[in-house]
């Protein structure tokens, strides 16, 4: 090293933002949460709506089809509209559809 050569130093990493991996764990953890539970509630759901359980494989795998889909999906939607643009429309059409849910009068 010569004399005149300045020596610079690395700045270092920042601190870990635990807010922003708070969230992100518990989107994980709840992510995987819905198909457990609609797993763990066939056989109620066979009994109230007399049905069998063996008629519920169609809507399970297709929840998990729908799964891998959003996932391949959603980083080219992102790089299109934005993250938090693909947030908040993910979370209005949730909204919707939760609203709608709400005042189906019959399941057929």
């Amino acid at each position: 090293m010569t004399a005149g050569a300045a020596t610079t130093r690395q700045s270092s990493p920042v601190g870990v933002h635990w807010p922003i991996v708070t969230f992100a764990f518990l989107a994980v953890i709840f992510d995987g949460f819905d198909t457990a539970v609609l797993s763990l509630g066939v056989p109620t759901l066979a009994a109230d709506w007399k049905l069998t359980p063996a008629e519920f494989t169609l809507p399970l795998t297709l929840t998990s089809i729908g799964v891998v889909l959003g996932y391949l999906v959603s980083g080219a939607a992102a790089a299109w509209v934005g993250r938090r643009n693909l947030v908040l429309i993910g979370l209005a059409v949730f909204g919707v559809s939760t609203l709608l849910c709400a005042v189906v009068l019959s399941l057929q």
